[in-house]
Protein backbone atom coordinates (compact mmCIF):
# COMPACT_ATOMS: atom_id res chain seq x y z
CA UNK A 1 0.00 0.00 0.00
CA UNK A 2 0.80 3.37 -0.46
CA UNK A 3 -0.12 7.02 0.42
CA UNK A 4 0.89 9.87 -1.38
CA UNK A 5 0.62 12.31 1.15
CA UNK A 6 0.28 16.42 0.22
CA UNK A 7 0.97 18.66 3.48
CA UNK A 8 -0.67 22.03 2.40
CA UNK A 9 -0.68 23.70 5.94
CA UNK A 10 2.30 23.64 7.68
CA UNK A 11 1.21 23.03 11.52
CA UNK A 12 0.55 19.61 10.65
CA UNK A 13 4.22 18.52 11.54
CA UNK A 14 3.86 20.21 14.79
CA UNK A 15 0.33 18.62 14.89
CA UNK A 16 1.23 14.99 14.29
CA UNK A 17 5.00 14.83 13.69
CA UNK A 18 5.54 12.20 11.25
CA UNK A 19 1.89 12.93 9.49
CA UNK A 20 3.19 9.80 6.39
CA UNK A 21 3.77 7.33 8.77
CA UNK A 22 0.30 7.97 10.94
CA UNK A 23 -1.67 7.92 7.86
CA UNK A 24 -0.13 4.53 6.04
CA UNK A 25 -0.77 2.76 9.31
CA UNK A 26 -4.34 4.10 10.01
CA UNK A 27 -5.19 3.48 6.20
CA UNK A 28 -3.57 -0.50 6.41
CA UNK A 29 -5.78 -0.44 10.03
CA UNK A 30 -9.20 0.60 7.97
CA UNK A 31 -8.32 -1.46 4.68
CA UNK A 32 -7.78 -4.90 7.31
CA UNK A 33 -10.80 -4.53 9.31
CA UNK A 34 -12.73 -5.23 6.07
CA UNK A 35 -10.56 -7.86 4.64
CA UNK A 36 -8.15 -6.30 2.02
CA UNK A 37 -4.96 -6.95 2.16
CA UNK A 38 -4.44 -3.28 0.73
CA UNK A 39 -1.13 -4.51 -1.20
CA UNK A 40 -1.81 -2.65 -4.63
CA UNK A 41 -3.42 0.15 -3.09
CA UNK A 42 -3.03 3.83 -3.17
CA UNK A 43 -4.47 6.70 -1.17
CA UNK A 44 -4.10 10.32 -1.97
CA UNK A 45 -3.84 12.27 1.68
CA UNK A 46 -4.66 15.82 1.53
CA UNK A 47 -3.30 17.19 5.21
CA UNK A 48 -4.58 21.26 4.63
CA UNK A 49 -6.20 23.86 6.69
CA UNK A 50 -9.71 24.79 7.66
CA UNK A 51 -10.19 27.33 4.51
CA UNK A 52 -9.11 24.73 1.69
CA UNK A 53 -11.50 22.44 3.41
CA UNK A 54 -14.16 24.57 3.46
CA UNK A 55 -13.81 25.54 -0.26
CA UNK A 56 -14.16 21.47 -1.29
CA UNK A 57 -17.03 21.09 1.24
CA UNK A 58 -19.48 23.97 -0.66
CA UNK A 59 -18.16 22.75 -4.08
CA UNK A 60 -18.95 19.69 -3.54
CA UNK A 61 -21.17 18.66 -1.22
CA UNK A 62 -22.77 22.25 -1.19
CA UNK A 63 -21.82 23.13 2.53
CA UNK A 64 -20.22 26.29 3.34
CA UNK A 65 -18.22 25.19 6.18
CA UNK A 66 -14.58 23.34 7.27
CA UNK A 67 -15.48 19.96 8.24
CA UNK A 68 -13.05 17.25 9.58
CA UNK A 69 -12.50 14.86 6.80
CA UNK A 70 -13.68 14.59 3.01
CA UNK A 71 -13.25 11.30 0.97
CA UNK A 72 -13.15 11.78 -2.78
CA UNK A 73 -13.34 8.09 -3.86
CA UNK A 74 -11.81 7.44 -7.72
CA UNK A 75 -14.38 6.41 -10.11
CA UNK A 76 -12.91 4.22 -11.92
CA UNK A 77 -11.50 2.19 -9.35
CA UNK A 78 -11.08 -1.55 -10.14
CA UNK A 79 -13.17 -4.08 -8.87
CA UNK A 80 -9.75 -6.54 -9.11
CA UNK A 81 -8.04 -4.98 -5.61
CA UNK A 82 -5.06 -7.56 -6.61
CA UNK A 83 -3.49 -4.38 -9.13
CA UNK A 84 -2.66 -1.36 -8.51
CA UNK A 85 -5.64 0.66 -7.19
CA UNK A 86 -5.77 4.11 -6.69
CA UNK A 87 -8.88 4.02 -4.30
CA UNK A 88 -9.15 7.98 -3.92
CA UNK A 89 -7.93 11.29 -2.32
CA UNK A 90 -8.42 11.81 1.71
CA UNK A 91 -8.58 15.83 2.60
CA UNK A 92 -8.55 16.66 6.54
CA UNK A 93 -8.84 19.90 7.90
CA UNK A 94 -5.69 21.16 10.61
CA UNK A 95 -8.35 23.01 12.48
CA UNK A 96 -11.23 21.34 12.70
CA UNK A 97 -9.05 18.09 13.71
CA UNK A 98 -7.27 20.23 16.45
CA UNK A 99 -10.48 21.26 17.79
CA UNK A 100 -12.58 18.27 18.02
CA UNK A 101 -9.26 16.19 19.57
CA UNK A 102 -9.35 18.98 22.14
CA UNK A 103 -12.91 19.02 22.64
CA UNK A 104 -13.26 15.14 22.64
CA UNK A 105 -10.12 14.61 24.73
CA UNK A 106 -8.31 12.92 22.55
CA UNK A 107 -4.72 13.12 20.88
CA UNK A 108 -4.50 14.67 17.44
CA UNK A 109 -2.44 11.66 16.59
CA UNK A 110 -5.42 9.66 17.31
CA UNK A 111 -8.15 11.93 16.47
CA UNK A 112 -6.08 12.38 12.45
CA UNK A 113 -5.36 8.27 12.74
CA UNK A 114 -9.69 8.33 13.00
CA UNK A 115 -10.35 10.33 10.53
CA UNK A 116 -7.91 8.81 7.89
CA UNK A 117 -9.46 5.08 8.97
CA UNK A 118 -13.14 6.89 8.72
CA UNK A 119 -11.93 8.28 4.87
CA UNK A 120 -10.56 4.85 4.00
CA UNK A 121 -14.12 3.30 4.70
CA UNK A 122 -15.50 5.69 2.64
CA UNK A 123 -13.16 5.17 -0.30
CA UNK A 124 -14.23 1.62 -0.45
CA UNK A 125 -17.91 2.61 -0.51
CA UNK A 126 -18.85 2.82 3.48
CA UNK A 127 -21.08 5.44 4.75
CA UNK A 128 -23.28 6.46 7.30
CA UNK A 129 -26.27 7.87 5.38
CA UNK A 130 -29.04 5.05 7.56
CA UNK A 131 -28.60 4.47 11.35
CA UNK A 132 -27.76 0.37 9.94
CA UNK A 133 -24.74 1.48 7.86
CA UNK A 134 -23.63 4.20 10.24
CA UNK A 135 -23.55 1.20 13.20
CA UNK A 136 -21.94 -0.88 10.72
CA UNK A 137 -18.97 2.12 9.72
CA UNK A 138 -18.72 2.76 13.45
CA UNK A 139 -17.85 -0.64 14.20
CA UNK A 140 -15.54 -1.00 11.48
CA UNK A 141 -13.59 2.01 12.94
CA UNK A 142 -13.45 0.74 16.26
CA UNK A 143 -12.12 -2.79 15.01
CA UNK A 144 -9.42 -1.08 12.77
CA UNK A 145 -8.24 1.79 15.67
CA UNK A 146 -8.37 -1.42 18.01
CA UNK A 147 -5.88 -2.98 15.78
CA UNK A 148 -3.58 0.08 16.33
CA UNK A 149 -4.05 0.88 20.24
CA UNK A 150 -5.97 3.35 19.88
CA UNK A 151 -9.41 3.57 21.93
CA UNK A 152 -12.82 3.61 20.91
CA UNK A 153 -13.74 6.61 19.70
CA UNK A 154 -17.53 7.00 20.25
CA UNK A 155 -16.98 6.13 23.91
CA UNK A 156 -17.55 8.77 26.25
CA UNK A 157 -17.15 8.84 29.84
Amino acid sequence: MSINLEIRHKNWINLVGDPKGLCLCAARAALKSVGVSGQNIEIGVILADNKFVQILNQKWRGKDFPTNVLAFPNQERHDDLSRLNLLGDIVIAAGVVKQEAKDQKKTISDHVAHMIVHGTLHLLGYDHISEKSAVEMELLEINALSGINIANPYFSN
